[in-house]
């Protein structure tokens, strides 16, 4: 039992490594810059957009979608972001979206197409 939890604590910190030398942010603070980035690069390369947290209502609290992630300390949310890709010639939006993932505490957790339609569901991890 022990070592089934050493285990998973050090699998814990592994996931955390690439963090490590990071400020933590908060989601309140975070989700909006997401929804700015994400609209900002829908902007450049002429695609619509709508993003919103999934289960979400207009002009809510966001703050009670967050959640408690698997990691101490750490909050979650999950987002939607709908883009369309109808008019795009080529992957470059979905290049952009992907390298915007990977450099901050972002982990997608789904993608989809739908007619000409990119669902991207995405979790933010913050403080």
């Amino acid at each position: 039992m022990a070592e089934k939890e050493v285990s998973r604590i050090e699998q814990e910190s592994k996931g955390l490594d690439k963090y490590k030398d990071e400020q933590g942010i908060s989601l309140e603070k975070f989700y909006p810059e997401v929804f700015s980035v994400i609209k900002e690069i829908c902007s450049y390369y002429h695609a619509d957009s709508e993003i919103k947290i999934i289960g979400a209502k207009d002009f809510v609290d966001i703050g009670e979608f967050f959640k408690e992630s698997q990691y101490k300390g750490i909050r979650c949310v999950d987002i939607l972001a709908k883009i369309d890709i109808k008019d795009q010639l080529d992957t470059y939006l979905i290049a952009v979206l992907s390298k915007m993932t990977k450099l901050r505490p972002i982990e997608i957790l789904g993608l989809n197409l739908e007619k000409d339609m990119l669902n991207l569901t995405l979790r933010l991890y913050g403080t």
